[in-house]
């Protein structure tokens, strides 16, 4: 496997880990890939990108079932 998959791989099992399902953890990666590969990465990403995008996607999946259950939150009917 290229170096590449295997930091994906990586990166993804910590996401799914993080979200528990796989739908979340591919929104999440995806997110995190396409933000580092279309702009300018940061500088801690060019000295150990394995560490910076693992990181990054559990912090967004983190991120995207915070919001979620906000959203629940603060729907009508949702548990307060």
């Amino acid at each position: 496997m290229h170096c590449t998959g295997k930091i994906f791989d990586r990166c993804y099992r910590a996401a799914k880990c993080v979200t528990g399902n796989r739908h979340d953890a591919d929104e999440a990666i995806e997110k995190v890939f396409v933000r580092v590969f279309e702009g300018q990465p940061p500088r801690v990403f060019r000295e150990n990108p394995k560490a910076y995008l693992c990181k990054a996607a559990m912090n967004e999946a983190r991120n995207r079932g915070l919001r979620k259950l906000k959203k629940l939150m603060t729907t009508p009917g949702g548990t307060r």
